[in-house]
């Protein structure tokens, strides 16, 4: 039959280094290798800080510029048809300012006089009038349809007064085809037909 003490009798030597054990932290070395890996990590993640801000703005002007193709889109299609196709009409002399969520803030010709309303424009989009050419099986005849039109918008970014400056003085859409290359202009387009009659 076995007997076992209710209470071992450890060595007092082992009993203080078991303390010591306790009460021991880390080295300065230790820690001064743990904060040179962290500080490293957090300069590779800085690194990729503007890569992320130009991806996430990139998203947002497409998303943006996708809803402000649908409002113009809707627009045009309740614009007479004389006031589209007039070379001197004002659809195609006008400058629309857009917000950063894509809403209208106001236009060139007639700017908002809310206050800061000028501060939000962050788009300037300009409207272009081309003519749509009549194919003939995938060959170009030269010849235009006279009851078609295509809608080209000419975006640029407001706070940047060299694409400021370029949409505003925009008056046909062969200038497109010579934009500077330090001038960011994104264009998109879409083609209306003429379905009234011709005064309308």
């Amino acid at each position: 039959m076995h007997q076992f003490s209710r209470s071992p009798n450890w060595p007092p030597s082992t009993l203080v280094s078991n303390s010591r054990r306790k009460e021991a932290g880390f080295s300065l070395v230790e820690v001064s290798l743990a904060i040179g890996i962290i500080a490293f990590a957090f300069v590779a993640l800085f690194g990729l800080l503007p890569t992320g801000m130009n991806v996430m703005r990139a998203s947002m002007d497409i998303a943006n510029e996708t809803w402000i193709m649908q409002n113009l889109n809707s627009m045009v299609q309740v614009t007479p048809w004389k006031s589209i196709v007039e070379p001197g009409s004002g659809f195609q002399s006008e400058v629309y300012y857009f917000d950063e969520e894509g809403r209208l803030v106001d236009t060139k010709s007639k700017p908002s006089q809310g206050t800061g309303d000028a501060e939000r424009r962050l788009y300037a989009v300009k409207l272009l009038v081309d003519t749509v050419e009549n194919p003939a099986e995938g060959v170009s005849t030269g010849l235009d349809l006279d009851g078609a039109r295509r809608i080209v918008a000419a975006f640029g970014n407001y706070t940047s007064p060299k694409a400021r400056t370029f949409i505003e003085g925009l008056t046909e859409p062969q200038q497109l085809t010579a934009v500077p290359p330090d001038i960011e202009v994104h264009t998109h387009s879409f083609v209306i037909a003429r379905m009234g009659s011709a005064g309308e």
